[in-house]
């Protein structure tokens, strides 16, 4: 397939949650596009009484590195609440939080996905996808997938990869 298999084995990590526990977390990458995750707001009714603003972000840590070309986000199946508008993708070669800026872009809010494609394939441990601006300042998903790498592209030292896009 067009995708990075494994994810079973994927761990994510998520700004904020609406529901705190694994099951509900991992929506990202449990393969169901129905199941959403979506940030942390509080209700009385259907009156939302507060929420977390963007920044909103999803880190998937790999059990060793990856190499893949791109990312594509699934945006929830019913309403655009969440729907990212600007996003930047970063990535990291170990376990750390040191962060290295892969690409940024925007979305359409009504598109069902978008995909982000890098000028040069990648190898990391750590993939965070950032929603800068998003739909009514949630953040939602159904799915993140993240491309094979692509044969008639060069596999780069993430420190030497160069975006065509600026942070």
């Amino acid at each position: 397939g067009t995708y990075l298999t494994g994810k079973g084995s994927w761990d994510v990590t998520v700004s904020s949650s609406k529901v705190k526990t694994d099951p509900y977390v991992r929506r990202p990458i449990d393969n169901d596009l129905e199941q959403i995750w979506h940030t942390d707001y509080t209700n009385e009714g259907s009156t939302i009484t507060s929420k977390i603003n963007p920044p909103h972000y999803v880190d998937i840590t790999f059990p060793e590195a990856r190499t893949f070309s791109g990312l594509v986000y699934v945006n929830r199946p019913s309403g655009t609440a969440g729907n990212p508008v600007k996003y930047l993708i970063y990535a990291s070669s170990d376990d750390s939080d040191n962060w290295v800026f892969v690409e940024s872009g925007t979305a359409e809010v009504g598109v069902a996905k978008f995909e982000t494609l890098f000028s040069s394939n990648i190898t990391a441990k750590k993939v965070r996808f950032k929603i800068v601006e998003s739909k009514e300042g949630y953040g939602s998903c159904a799915e993140i997938e993240l491309l094979v790498p692509n044969s008639g592209k060069e596999t780069v030292d993430l420190k030497d990869y160069k975006s065509l896009t600026k942070e």
